[in-house]
């Protein structure tokens, strides 16, 4: 039997090697962290969406400032609706003692029209995004006036699910900012923001203010490591060829 010269059968593992890491190795992943709104682009106010106290049908469709188509649903088929922020009752919809946000703005309530009682939230709110972008967030506060812990969920285009830990308002139970950012590219197709606690236990009811947005992409992707062990089975293969070059 003839025998096969060593470099042809290490031509052919490397070969097979790097088919193999082609077929299961993704060569880049998206990063995902928390985005504090630095650097956004375009931006959603929901005036847009009806005067104080009308009902928000679910899904809605809004758009922002630059064009980008957004649509607007609830959890279940339940509703919410628009509230104004006002210094004190009975004005607008969304008042009290320590109010958050600015006054006049109009805000997405997650809740059903009843008051505000208890129950009666329609969280979590998700925003879905016709145009792919690469960060997202808004001010939020619950219903109940005292602390509470506020969720952010994102999903990107190839249906993957990311969240950051919960951020806990101060004891006042101030607004707080909550997003996130994909830091690769303009990869969220959808983010989605809940309170998960709250003094009273009002959870899944509270509000949120204008949307900001960055659509521009991210840095450059970063290839992970089975794509650098690619690279390098590359790189080793063609110093191989060359050197067996030199020596013939």
């Amino acid at each position: 039997m003839a025998k096969i010269p060593n470099g042809i059968i290490i031509s052919k593992c490397l070969t097979l090697a790097i088919l193999a890491l082609l077929v299961s190795a993704p060569v880049f992943a998206d990063t995902l962290i928390g985005w504090g709104g630095v650097g956004f682009d375009d931006f959603t106010t929901w005036g847009q969406l009806g005067a104080d106290g009308t009902l928000i049908p679910n899904p809605k469709g809004a758009t922002s400032a630059g064009l980008n188509p957004i649509t607007i649903s609830f959890a279940g088929v339940l509703t919410g609706q628009t509230a104004v922020q006002c210094p004190a009752l009975p004005s607008c919809a969304w008042s009290g003692v320590n109010p958050g946000f600015a006054a006049g703005d109009t805000l997405i309530w997650a809740d059903n029209g009843t008051g505000g009682s208890l129950g009666t939230g329609t969280g979590p709110l998700t925003l879905s995004f016709g145009n792919l972008v690469s960060a997202a967030g808004l001010y939020l506060q619950s219903v109940d006036l005292g602390q509470f812990t506020a969720t952010v969920l994102v999903t990107l285009a190839d249906a993957s699910t990311h969240s950051i830990a919960p951020i806990t308002s101060d004891v006042t139970g101030d607004p707080v900012f909550i997003g996130m950012q994909d830091t690769t590219a303009a990869n969220i197709k959808k983010i989605t923001f809940d309170v998960s606690a709250s003094s009273l236990g009002d959870v899944h009811d509270f509000a949120v203010d204008t949307l900001y947005t960055m659509t521009s992409g991210g840095a450059a992707p970063v290839p992970e490591p089975q794509a650098w062990l690619l690279l390098l089975v590359v790189a080793g293969f063609t110093v191989f060829r060359l050197r067996r070059r030199t020596v013939s």
